[in-house]
């Protein structure tokens, strides 16, 4: 992918390669030689492709202006703020690549312990106190990652569903990496290459859905900043847009949270303030602080600390009752209604081992791997329980990132659905991990994803008290989505 130059008229320089004309083949070397000029020819073929998209990326979501903007499309009704600056989007296989030179992780397996004994190196340079770090701004962090599905066809595979589609699940590994980066860039120290900082996802607090179809055959832009800090932890505001009709149209929103540790990911550690310079970043900002309010308030009011309201008390009994045999007069004869199943016929379970293959810069397995793993599990269990169509994710909510998986663990994941409204389905997916030594369970992430069918589905039932907490839980997550989603034929986000 070439880079995009600085100027009024933003020209992609790869345009030049695929000018140069190809050398010569010599007259006793042309059989043989073909394969690779035929091969070249492909190559020069998509660069250009690429820079032509570049140049079409260029004159839409990069203007040479600075500061927050509205989105593209619709502005008021998605309420998006996209900073805007005169910069080169990185290639997505290029995310990964920067976090290892940032980390000083390596590559090799093998070299792992030693590449995190020299990070013990870099513990001098962490910050005492958050005010001996020089303020931060918005646009410091901001970063644009292309991925060029539509002008680099072999990459395709990999995000390529078998309904052709794009894999949600590979888009949430994305999200992950990109989130990681912002939280660097928005920390970075130019005294030193690498960062003392061991960053790692918290919280996957929201991800919602545009009315917007994901097509493999089209690239697909996401960009993103930091919009709030604490003293330790970040939210990041990242968005995704897909190429259509030479412009860029919105997908999702999302909101991670990102925590920072010290360079051996043993304690915490003190993260740059934040400056803000215009209103709309004041609105982010207090966006973010409201967010983090939500978020207490929630964890303080959960099912496992305190009992349900007294509606929710209600409905549970009104359900209970609903499946009592008329016939009988008795407590335990329970018989479903019409059009109705019951909780625990709703579960999906997996295994999953963890190879260094899935591991992330720190030698744990890579959230996004876990997202992904879940996200699957969780759809097919919304599939498996419609009626007969496929679901469509709609919003992704409170993934709470609880203990880190090591390399060589055991992953448990139990989905279930455990809330339904007309054609929506809310599912719960738990996850678990076990080593090879000790056979004890301990929980790692909790994951909530709220589907839709094309067709209204059954309503679920829970038979035990346990059940009827999972059931309100699921109640308060679909409730907690920003607003209902109206399918349309071309909304196709699957695994």
């Amino acid at each position: 992918m070439g880079a995009v130059e600085r100027g009024p008229v933003l020209r992609p320089r790869s345009l030049s390669l695929s000018r140069a004309p190809l050398p010569p083949v010599p007259s006793a070397e042309r059989r043989a030689g073909l394969g690779l000029w035929s091969r070249a020819r492909r190559q020069a073929s998509a660069m250009k492709r690429a820079a032509l998209r570049l140049c079409t990326l260029s004159k839409g979501l990069l203007a040479p202006s600075r500061g927050l903007t509205q989105g593209s499309e619709n502005p008021e009704k998605h309420g998006v703020f996209h900073i805007h600056e005169a910069c080169s989007p990185i290639h997505v296989n290029h995310v990964r690549d920067k976090l290892r030179e940032i980390v000083g992780a390596s590559t090799n397996w093998r070299d792992h312990v030693k590449a995190m004994e020299e990070r013990k190196l870099l513990h001098g340079f962490l910050a005492e106190s958050q005010k001996g770090l020089p303020p931060r701004r918005m646009k410091d962090s901001y970063i644009e990652v292309l991925l060029p599905l539509g002008s680099q066809p072999e990459l395709r595979e990999k995000y390529l569903t078998v309904q052709n589609t794009v894999r949600f699940g590979r888009i949430l590994e994305d999200l992950d990496s990109l989130g990681v980066l912002i939280c660097y860039m928005h920390n970075k120290i130019h005294s030193t290459k690498m960062s003392p900082l061991s960053i790692v996802t918290a919280l996957v607090d929201k991800i919602d859905m545009c009315k917007k179809s994901l097509s493999p055959e089209q690239d697909i832009k996401f960009s993103g900043h930091v919009s709030w800090v604490g003293k330790t932890s970040m939210e990041v505001k990242m968005h995704m847009f897909q190429l259509h009709d030479n412009e860029f149209s919105p997908v999702l929103d999302a909101t991670f949270v990102m925590v920072a540790r010290d360079s051996e990911n043993k304690g915490p550690a003190f993260v740059n303030p934040l400056t803000l310079e215009s209103p709309e970043e004041e609105e982010l900002f207090r966006q973010g602080e409201l967010n983090r309010g939500r978020r207490v308030t929630f964890s303080s009011t959960s099912l496992l600390k305190m009992a349900p309201t007294a509606e929710e008390r209600t409905t549970i009994h009104e359900m209970f009752l609903n499946t009592l045999d008329t016939k009988t007069i008795s407590f335990r004869s329970r018989v479903l209604p019409p059009n109705a199943v019951w909780m625990e016929n709703s579960k999906l379970k997996s295994l999953d081992i963890c190879h260094p293959q899935e591991r992330n810069i720190f030698n744990r397995i890579f959230g996004g791997f876990l997202m992904r793993r879940a996200y699957e599990l969780g759809w097919a269990t919304a599939c498996n329980f419609g009626s007969g169509s496929r679901p469509f994710i709609v919003a992704v909510d409170d993934i709470m990132f609880q203990k880190p998986v090591e390399v060589g663990s055991l992953l448990f994941l139990s989905s279930q659905v455990c809330f339904t409204q007309e054609n929506y389905i809310q599912v719960r997916v738990h996850s678990e991990v076990a080593s090879l030594q000790n056979k004890e369970h301990m929980t790692t992430n909790v994951f909530h994803f709220t589907f839709m069918s094309e067709k209204e589905v059954p309503l679920v039932f829970p038979r035990t008290y346990g059940e009827s907490m999972l059931y309100l839980d699921g109640q308060r997550h679909f409730n907690s989505m920003s607003a209902p989603v109206t399918l349309k034929k071309d909304y196709l986000v699957e695994p």
